[in-house]
């Protein structure tokens, strides 16, 4: 939460779209940016926003980095941030 809350505290940046497979904390998110559309599987939200995603936030455990930032950058999104911590 706290990566997300630096980055859009930009003046540029625009929340669109976020994605938790936790809906307690999707709900949380969803409350602090209302007019973001929430996901649960990344994938759909990837697919379903490529047309308003200029970049992507990864924060998820060690072992579930690759795959979603893979996928980010495979669709040409101009960053990928990575976030790593323990669980």
């Amino acid at each position: 939460a706290a990566d997300l809350q630096s980055i859009a505290s930009h003046e540029n940046v625009e929340v669109v779209a976020l994605c938790d497979v936790d809906i307690k904390a999707l709900d949380a998110a969803g409350k602090a940016y209302p007019e973001a559309v929430k996901y649960v599987e990344y994938r759909e939200m990837l697919n379903g926003m490529a047309d308003k995603i200029e970049a992507v936030i990864v924060s998820t455990p060690d072992h579930n980095h690759e795959t979603a930032s893979m996928m980010a950058m495979d669709m040409v999104f101009g960053i990928v941030f990575l976030s790593f911590y323990q669980t």
